[in-house]
Parts: structure tokens; C-alpha cells; sequence
């Protein structure tokens, strides 16, 4: 769907984080910081930060969903990786309507708070970011 603007590519970062609560007794596990939308085509990259508190065990997990989805769906992708960074496509997603991300830090039976990213739309970011032709 995004091929049609070829391969531009859009970078959206977290501002103020909407953090919600801790689920899973979480209270000392901190939620990702930092995070970073990379869309090419119908390619994404979620890149975020993590706090670094005994990384070796710390997982993340990563969910999405669009204004026509109430309720969070799982990006099979961005399920308890050991890194800060996934990468995946949403085929199925109407690329004319707003989608929303988020990602939490997981450890054991705890959970962290998940921090999102503002809702946005991906195809008029994108043709919005596109390089005036000539220049």
C-alpha cells in the first residue's frame, strides 16, 4: 500500500509518554523510553530505550492498534524479544487510518507499565515526510 510513494521513509518518536499503569506487580520495572516508529513501504522498526536494570532477563513486548480496533492487539514480531528493537509488517492495517503502538518491559511475572505513541496515520505521515521533487 505504501509502495505507492516509494520508498520514503518516516520517523515518528515518543513524546510525552502516556504511561498506564503497572500490571503484574511492575512497580520497580520501568517502562521502554524513547520510542521511535521507522516505516518504509509497509515495513515497520519500533526502536526504543531501555532502562538497563539487569538487561539479561528483561524482555519486551509490543502491541498496536487502529481507531477502528478498540481493544490492543499483540505484533506477533514484537513478542518478549531480548532487544530494543523489532521489526515487522502490517499488511492487514488500513494505512489511511490512525494507528497507535506501545511496548512494555517484562521480567519473570512482572510487567512494567505500558509507555505508547501518539496516534498517527501512516500513509499521510509518510507523504507528508515525501522530498519535493528537484530538490
Amino acid at each position: 500500500m505504501l509502495a505507492v510513494v516509494g520508498a520514503a521513509a518516516l520517523v515518528l518518536v515518543a513524546g510525552a509518554p502516556w504511561v498506564l499503569p503497572s500490571a503484574a506487580g511492575g512497580e520497580n520495572l520501568k517502562p521502554p523510553e524513547n520510542i521511535d516508529v521507522y516505516i518504509i513501504d509497509d515495513n515497520y522498526t519500533l526502536k526504543w530505550s531501555s532502562h538497563g536494570e539487569s538487561m539479561g532477563s528483561v524482555t519486551f513486548s509490543a502491541e498496536y492498534r487502529t481507531k477502528d480496533e478498540a481493544k490492543w492487539l499483540k505484533v506477533p514480531e514484537c513478542q518478549h524479544t531480548t532487544t530494543t528493537k523489532c521489526e515487522f509488517s502490517l499488511l492487514d492495517t488500513n494505512v489511511y487510518i490512525k494507528t497507535q503502538f506501545r511496548v512494555r518491559a517484562e521480567e519473570g511475572n512482572s510487567t512494567s507499565s505500558w509507555n505508547e505513541v501518539d496516534p498517527f496515520i501512516p500513509f499521510y505521515t509518510v507523504a507528508n515526510k515525501m522530498p519535493v521533487p528537484g530538490n
